[in-house]
C-alpha cells in the first residue's frame, strides 16, 4: 500500500531541503554556519528576518545548523513554523 499523500509530500519536502542544505554547505563540514545560511537569496533580501530564523532553527544553540535542524524546522504542521512563515 502506498504512503498517504501528506507523508509523501513531507518526504518530498525533506528531500528537497536536504539537497538545499548540501548546496549551501560550501565547506562540506555537515553543518551550516551563519555565513553559509545568509548566502541564500532570500537571506540577502531580508537579512534581519533570516538571522532570526537561523536562531530559531539552531535548536542546540551551537551557532550552526545541522542537516536535521535545517530539514526539521519546516515540516508541515509544526507549531513553531507558523511564526517563521509570517512576515513581520
Amino acid at each position: 500500500m502506498a504512503a498517504p499523500a501528506s507523508e509523501s509530500a513531507e518526504n518530498d519536502i525533506a528531500t528537497i531541503r536536504a539537497k538545499r542544505f548540501d548546496a549551501l554547505d560550501k565547506n562540506a563540514d555537515g553543518s551550516l554556519s551563519m555565513d553559509e545560511f545568509m548566502d541564500r537569496k532570500s537571506s540577502q533580501a531580508n537579512p534581519e528576518q533570516s538571522a532570526k530564523a537561523f536562531g530559531k532553527m539552531d535548536k542546540d544553540t551551537n551557532g550552526s545548523l545541522s542537516k536535521e535542524e535545517f530539514i526539521d524546522v519546516r515540516k508541515p504542521g509544526k507549531a513553531e513554523d507558523s511564526e517563521d512563515s509570517g512576515g513581520s
